[in-house]
C-alpha cells in the first residue's frame, strides 16, 4: 500500500433510526477511518462504508435484504439533510450532512498523501475513467489503480472481482446505484480481496462533469435542485419518496413517544 500510515483508532456512536444504523461522525472522524481501515490491510475481511439519504431509507422500509445489509456497515453516514432532521426530531443527535461528492477530494487528498491506492468501479463506460482522471490530476501522488463501468453481466462479475484483485487497491469505490452497488457486494463479500470498500453512488458522475451539483444556496435542499434539473426521471423519487418518508417518520416519531410513556408509568410502578 505505499506509505500508508496507521492511525489510532477512534470509537465512534450510532443511532438507530427507523431500523436503520447510523453513525454519529464528523467529516474528520469520517476521514479517518477511511485512512483507518485501507491501512489495516485486512483483505479477507473487508471494511464497509455505506451512505443513508431519504431514498435509501425509502428503499430499506420495503427491501429487508438492503435493510440487514446497511446494518454490515462498519461506518455509515447520513448523506441528505432530511436524515438529520429526522434524526433530530425523534431525539437522535447526528453530527452533519456529509455528501461523498463534497468530501471524496478530501479522501483523495489524505490518499494521495499517503500513498493509498484505489480502484473505481461503476456508471457509464467512460465516467469511472474520467473521474479517476480528474482526481489524479488534482492531486499529484494519488494512485488510480484501474477504472471500470458499472455496465456488465452478473456473468461477468468474478472476472470483474478477478481484476479488482489483481490490482490489490487500497479501496475499492463502486457506484452502481443502491441498493444493486450493496447487495453486488454483500453477494460477493467473501471474494473480494480489498481492505475497504465504500458505496457511493453517482458521486463519480459528478467528479466526471456528468451531472451539475447544486449551487451553495441550495446546499441544503440539494434535492430540489436535481428535481428541477430532471424533473421528468427525479419526480417519483423526490415528491412521492419525500412525502413517504415524512409519513413513515411521523409513524416511528409516534410510536417512540408511546413507548417512552409506556416505559414510564412502568418505572413509577
Amino acid at each position: 500500500m505505499g506509505n500508508a500510515q496507521s492511525t489510532p483508532k477512534k470509537k465512534i456512536g450510532h443511532v438507530w433510526l427507523m431500523g436503520v444504523k447510523l453513525h454519529q461522525v464528523t467529516l474528520p472522524d469520517l476521514i479517518d477511518k477511511f485512512v483507518e481501515y485501507a491501512a489495516e490491510e485486512n483483505r479477507a475481511r473487508p471494511k464497509k462504508i455505506f451512505f443513508v439519504n431519504v431514498h435509501a431509507m425509502n428503499l430499506a422500509y420495503y427491501d429487508a435484504e438492503y435493510r440487514r445489509i446497511l446494518r454490515t456497515g462498519d461506518t455509515v453516514y447520513a448523506d441528505g439533510i432530511g436524515i438529520i432532521l429526522g434524526a433530530r426530531i425523534c431525539g437522535r443527535r447526528l453530527q452533519k450532512r456529509l455528501t461523498a461528492a463534497d468530501f471524496i477530494f478530501d479522501v483523495c487528498e489524505e490518499y494521495a498523501r499517503r500513498g493509498i491506492t484505489a480502484y473505481f468501479f461503476g456508471n457509464k463506460p467512460g465516467v469511472a475513467a474520467k473521474a479517476a482522471r480528474t482526481l489524479e490530476r488534482k492531486y499529484p501522488g494519488l494512485k488510480i489503480v484501474g477504472a471500470r463501468h458499472g455496465y456488465y453481466k452478473e456473468s461477468e462479475s468474478g472476472q470483474i472481482i478477478e481484476e479488482i484483485n489483481s490490482k490489490k487497491p487500497g479501496m475499492l469505490l463502486i457506484g452502481t446505484g443502491s441498493p444493486k452497488q450493496e447487495k453486488w457486494l454483500d453477494r460477493y463479500y467473501g471474494k473480494i480481496r480489498v481492505p475497504l470498500i465504500w458505496a457511493v453512488g453517482a458521486t463519480l458522475d459528478y467528479i466526471a462533469g456528468e451531472e451539475k451539483r447544486a449551487p451553495k444556496y441550495f446546499e441544503k435542499a440539494e434535492w430540489l435542485f436535481r428535481l428541477f434539473q430532471k424533473f421528468g426521471h427525479k419526480w417519483r423519487r423526490y415528491l412521492i419518496g419525500n412525502a413517504a418518508y415524512l409519513t413513515r417518520l411521523a409513524k416511528y416519531y409516534i410510536a417512540l413517544r408511546e413507548h417512552e410513556e409506556i416505559q414510564k408509568r412502568q418505572s413509577r410502578q
